[in-house]
């Protein structure tokens, strides 16, 4: 299986967009800026970026099931307290948005799970960047939100 070319990839990316374009929309029905929001979507973004720098190929690295398995028990854990605050909120938007990126980091792990192997560099180079601009449509999100500071 070619990693690269995962059908799900492009379409969870869409989803995500979307859900971002969503967060961004009319103030008049939006919540207001929710600093707590703000760290949790700004600590998955590190946390996933790290995810994937620690499951791709470098010298010395191999792959390792009970890392993978313990990492992706780590995120799973700060997905669902970040939905669980989301709801608490009760701005579906907030939690569309956590809901998709938490599906990305899901399918990141079963994709290495299934292939016993780390991403490869150039593979891990674009997932990073697409990664990246997906948390950061999701806190430009929060960021526009009445109430955001420079706002």
């Amino acid at each position: 299986m070619n990693i690269r070319t995962h059908p799900t990839r492009r379409i969870t990316a869409t989803l995500v967009v979307l859900a971002a374009v969503a967060l961004s929309g009319c103030a008049l029905f939006v919540s207001s800026y929710d600093t707590t929001n703000f760290e949790k979507l700004t600590s998955l973004k590190a946390y996933h970026l790290k995810f994937i720098d620690d499951f791709t190929e470098g010298k010395g690295k191999s792959f390792d099931r009970s890392a993978l398995d313990k990492a992706a028990d780590v995120g799973e854990l700060k997905f669902r307290e970040a939905e669980e605050y989301a709801q608490g909120l009760h701005d579906q938007t907030r939690v569309t948005g956590v809901q998709n990126l938490h599906g990305r980091f899901t399918a990141h792990c079963n994709t290495l799970k299934r292939s016993n192997a780390l991403f490869h560099e150039e593979f891990s180079k674009e997932l990073r960047a697409e990664i990246g601009n997906n948390y950061d449509e999701a806190i430009k999100g929060e960021k526009v939100r009445p109430g955001a500071p420079g706002s």
